[in-house]
């Protein structure tokens, strides 16, 4: 029967297919030979890889036989599906999902993306695979639940109460992943969920209601978050009361779909309930004009001839969707869900329709559950063969990974055909010693001799490198000098890079005459980022662009480049009028690292079985250097590389030691990790080759605190210090490299298990390492209170240590010694100040101590101080403050309150470096502000002193200029008046030459007389007048 099949053409075979269901073709023909399967497999890709179970005839036992006799031994089927449909009315959906999908938490379908359950029981493995997929995997979820799912929970609710008097595990299961849809661990951008049979005492309108509310005691705080990935929601409920906030909770979301079970005259009679309730739909309604609503309900009863604008809004909403727009790809997520969400709306209410008019049918006659459509039109047009048979392509020759074999040598003797045995010969002998050449080839050209190189394949790599190591150079005659290289090494040699895009003068922002500062600040609602320049009247808007970008944004360290994150990747935006200058290609990306010289970017999307969750990139050419996989065994933020000062080596931390790769080849260094047991953290120097780590204790082996050197291949250990009894260290270097201070937290009591130990007796102290100083000599300070913060002067010798518990604080200021008063830290003074952290000027000297807003206390209080003479310039305050930030000259310092600290009064201030206020501006839900970081300076060290002897020179100059700007002049203003004067300079210099060539004719004219000596007599003849005005009035208390 075999025999006689495979003779039939694969087009008979696929016509068969397309009149019998999936489960059908894989019970028949399944497994019978590699062609059939592949034939099934092109079939299964022109269905669009989806699983379709809401057949009648689908029993749970032909189903499970099948799934795991025939499917599960299907791998390509199992990697490819994208989508799985499941009835409960027809199948025990709930144990097919548990057996199939997951198998002890190992993920089947790998690329599984959208799921449809309709009406399903629920079951604890149920509930706990879905929060998994929605977590990890899925981006579009379909639930609806009937009420034979929700009269089973009640009934083992009711139970369970009656025999414990306390909540089932299925119960708290179900309300956490409810509450987890909406939350920042569902990462969904599709979800449709249908809870109008919520009329039990299950109630999932009040775990929702519950979810929305931040300030609920129920909700953890890592439960009730915001879900940024939702940009599609279509929900089926009984009553809206928990919209109003539960929109507050998808930020992102694009279309809201919401259809109301009973219309809201007959669900609320009551007239004070339905006033309470359509205040709400009004309040709810108006938070949600950014995007497109399809509102199916009634507030008054349905009359039978009401025309019905459903196409109407549907149509909007098309229209709507086909205005998005993106950075990358114009056919967004959003716009496919919207389309979707339309025709599924459009088939309910078809469904709806017939049930009314056909009533009550036949019972014997089978009823049609509608099915998703999987199948596209231009989807599997023309398939190549590597789709059509995978394994039997898998099969075929491959061309060899590696040329490293191969070595190509150049100036080889010109011979003919006499001569060319002797030659091969010859060079034979020559690499014969070097191990087994299985091939040579001796190219020849139009007259038959041979064009002076020729190719030899060894039998490894290591024979090849070691001839090229031995012979390049070799001379074997007076006129020939061979020259040798691997093959591989020609694609590096002759690659060349692509030309860079013209992005014009990206540091004109410099060459600001004035010197101005610009900063960005990010609102979230709209999703609208706006840079000032921060002019001295007031900050002028440069570029005010809305959704710019879909997440945060940064800067990159040197100021060059705003980077926007999207969906897709990463956009680079720059020059004068911030045009895109490159972009980054990573889907969900959470993360990016700059390196210290602005050369490389890492990209980090931090997804479940990723192979590129990091991607270093080259920022100039836009190439993808390396990429490297997720590792479990360090941090996934973006500090996962640690670069060094001048981007020549990126290290990271692993569970053996540190692994350390240099930026030309991007390959470890010396090819394997510098070995450390029970390494704990490490940091690069700012300004050396130089990085410290610590070791944390392992049993009875003591920690450990090392500074060392890369030297080539080698790290070595510079200064060292073993510690006792250490809980944590915490590594900081100074701005200059010139200290490395050290943070100890130690104990004197431990106790508890080895996972969960609890420590007494607590004991802070500082180890302060002089970089500067010869052999690093190393201080030790003991501080008896606990450490709130510690902050270092950038440039300077001075430390500041805030100690105490919450606003109870000390603030103590010290000197760390230099030269010979090394080993010795003098306190200056100590301060008695209400504040959690210290945060120095960019070049020291200056430095503002701020209580941000913890737990119950607002905080808000400024203090800005001198460090030369530790005077109190001023203190100001700004309630709920989130942070502080001086901008890069640290003339200028703000203070700012985020969306993430306060509910209200949004807003950053600009101050002085002695604390007077400069600009205030109130932003509606402000996200984020930031600086625009400046390169380092080009002056010397000597440059700078000159320019400092010579203050006086120009502090009158400046001055002058600051009164110009004061004055609310407008830049406009400024740069016409400039012009102006510059047009009279030019008009006047052409009338002087003009009266000097006229000089002559004028004399003659006046009978010889020089009228223009006359004008200089009578000069000193005019008298001045000085007219004064009055500019200023101030009072002043007279004190005799």
């Amino acid at each position: 029967m075999i025999n006689k099949l495979e003779n039939l053409p694969n087009e008979i075979f696929l016509m068969i297919y397309s009149h019998m269901t999936l489960f059908e073709i894989i019970e028949s023909f399944c497994l019978l030979n590699k062609r059939l399967n592949n034939i099934i497999y092109f079939k299964f890709l022109m269905n669009k890889n989806g699983i379709v179970i809401n057949k009648r005839c689908l029993s749970f036992n032909k189903c499970h036989s099948i799934i795991t006799s025939k499917i599960n031994d299907l791998s390509f089927i199992l990697n490819c599906i994208q989508s799985i449909y499941i009835d409960g009315i027809y199948v025990n959906c709930s144990d097919i999902i548990s057996e199939w999908i997951f198998h002890s938490k190992i993920l089947r379908f790998i690329n599984l993306k959208k799921v449809i359950l309709r009406k399903c029981y629920l079951t604890e493995n149920l509930i706990e695979n879905l929060s998994l997929l929605i977590e990890y995997q899925l981006t579009e979820l379909v639930l609806t639940f009937d009420n034979d799912v929700f009269k089973s929970y009640q009934c083992q609710r009711l139970l369970r109460i009656i025999r414990h008097k306390q909540r089932s595990n299925l119960m708290l299961m179900f309300e956490e992943f409810i509450r987890k849809l909406f939350s920042n661990k569902c990462h969904l951008t599709s979800l449709e969920l249908d809870i109008s049979n919520d009329d039990t005492c299950v109630n999932i309108h009040k775990f929702l209601s519950l979810s929305s509310n931040i300030n609920s005691d129920v909700i953890h705080n890592e439960i009730v978050t915001h879900c940024k990935s939702l940009r599609y929601l279509k929900i089926d409920l009984i009553d809206g009361s928990f919209l109003e906030n539960l929109i507050e909770h998808v930020p992102n979301l694009e279309i809201l779909s919401v259809q109301f079970k009973y219309t809201l005259m007959e669900k609320l009679s009551d007239e004070p309930q339905m006033k309470r309730f359509t205040s709400g739909i009004i309040s709810w309604y108006t938070k949600t004009f950014s995007y497109s609503i399809t509102k199916k309900t009634n507030i008054m009863p349905e009359q039978p001839f009401d025309n019905d604008s459903t196409g109407e809004q549907q149509q909007q909403q098309q229209q709507h969707a086909d205005q998005s727009n993106n950075e990358f790809d114009d056919n967004s997520p959003a716009n496919n869900n919207e389309q979707s969400g339309d025709e599924e709306e459009e088939e309910d209410d078809d469904d709806d329709d017939e049930n009314q008019t056909k009533g009550d049918e036949d019972e014997g006659k089978e009823e049609v559950e509608p099915t998703p459509d999987f199948s596209d039109e231009d989807y599997g047009a023309d398939f190549p063969d590597d789709v059509l048979c995978p394994e039997l392509m898998a099969e075929r020759p491959k061309e060899h990974e590696s040329l490293n074999n191969i070595i190509v040598v150049d100036n080889l003797p010109k011979v003919d055909q006499v001569k060319l045995e002797k030659l091969k010969a010859v060079i034979s002998k020559v690499y014969s010693k070097f191990g087994v050449c299985r091939n040579e080839y001796y190219p020849l050209d139009e007259e038959g001799k041979t064009k002076g190189y020729g190719f030899f394949e060894f039998q490894n790599e290591q024979m090849a490198i070691e001839a090229v190591k031995q012979t390049d150079g070799y001379r074997l005659d007076k006129n020939h000098t061979f020259s040798v290289n691997l093959m591989s090494d020609f694609d590096r040699l002759t690659q060349v890079p692509p030309e860079p895009i013209d992005t014009g003068n990206l540091f004109s922002w410099l060459a600001e005459p004035d010197a101005v500062d610009q900063f960005a600040v990010q609102s979230d609602d709209p999703k609208k980022t706006t840079i000032y320049s921060n002019a001295l009247s007031q900050p002028i808007v440069l570029e005010d662009r809305n959704k710019w970008t879909e997440n945060n944004f940064v800067w990159s360290p040197k100021g060059t480049y705003l980077a926007s994150f999207h969906e897709q990747g990463i956009a680079f935006w720059g020059g004068k009028e911030f045009r895109q200058v490159q972009r980054f290609a990573h889907r969900g990306v959470n993360y990016i690292d700059f390196s210290p010289g602005e050369r490389y970017l890492v990209t980090i999307s931090p997804r479940p079985n990723n192979p590129e969750a990091f991607i270093i990139w080259d920022i100039i050419t836009g190439q993808k250097k390396r990429s490297f996989p997720l590792d479990q065994h360090s941090s996934q933020g973006p500090s996962y590389f640690k670069w060094s000062f001048q981007d020549q080596y990126f290290a990271k931390q692993g569970p053996d030691g540190i692994y350390m790769y240099d930026r030309e080849s991007f390959q470890l260094v010396d090819k394997k990790p510098f070995k450390i047991p029970s390494l704990a953290d490490f940091q690069w120097s700012p300004t050396d080759n130089r990085l410290a780590y610590w070791t944390a204790e392992d049993g009875n082996v003591p920690a450990r605190l090392v500074l060392a050197e890369v030297n080539g291949v080698r790290l070595e250990e510079v200064r060292s210090k073993t510690l006792f009894n250490v809980i944590d260290c915490k590594l900081c270097w100074q701005k200059r490299g010139d200290y490395l201070v050290v943070k100890v937290d130690r104990y004197t009591k431990k106790s508890g298990e080895k996972n969960n130990p609890k420590y007494s007796g607590l004991i802070y102290n500082f180890e302060i390492f002089h970089m500067r100083e010869k052999n690093v000599p190393l201080d030790t300070l003991e501080v008896k209170e606990m450490i709130q913060s510690f902050a270092i002067e950038p440039v300077g010798h001075k430390l500041v240590v805030i100690t105490g518990e919450n606003l109870r604080t000390n603030v103590t200021f010290y000197k760390m010694g230099q030269g010979q008063k090394s080993g010795k830290i003098e306190p200056l003074k100590v301060m008695t100040q209400p504040v959690t952290t210290s945060i120095w000027a960019p070049n020291g000297q200056y430095v503002v101590l701020a209580a941000m807003k913890t737990g119950q206390s607002a905080g808000g209080q400024l203090i800005f101080v001198d460090a030369n003479d530790m005077s109190i310039m001023s203190k100001q305050e700004h309630p709920d403050l989130s942070d502080v930030e001086w901008d890069p000259t640290g003339r200028y310092v703000t203070s700012y309150v985020t969306l993430w600290n306060a509910k209200r009064d949004h807003s950053f201030k600009i101050w002085t470096f002695q604390g007077n206020l400069v600009f205030e501006k109130s932003v509606e839900r402000l996200v984020a502000f930031h600086w625009r970081p400046r390169p380092p300076s080009l002056l010397t060290e000597d440059m700078i002193r000159e320019v400092r002897r010579n203050r006086t020179v120009w502090t009158p100059k400046l001055d002058q200029r600051d009164r110009i700007l004061r004055t609310g002049e407008s830049a406009k203003q400024q740069e016409q008046r400039r012009k102006q004067l510059d047009e009279f300079q030019r008009l006047k210099e052409k009338n002087v030459k003009r009266l000097a060539i006229q000089k002559q004719q004028r004399a003659q004219l006046r009978g010889g007389v020089d009228t223009d000596s006359l004008f200089e007599q009578q000069a000193s003849n005019v008298g001045e007048e000085v007219v004064e005005f009055l500019i200023k009035t101030e009072e002043v208390e007279y004190k005799p």
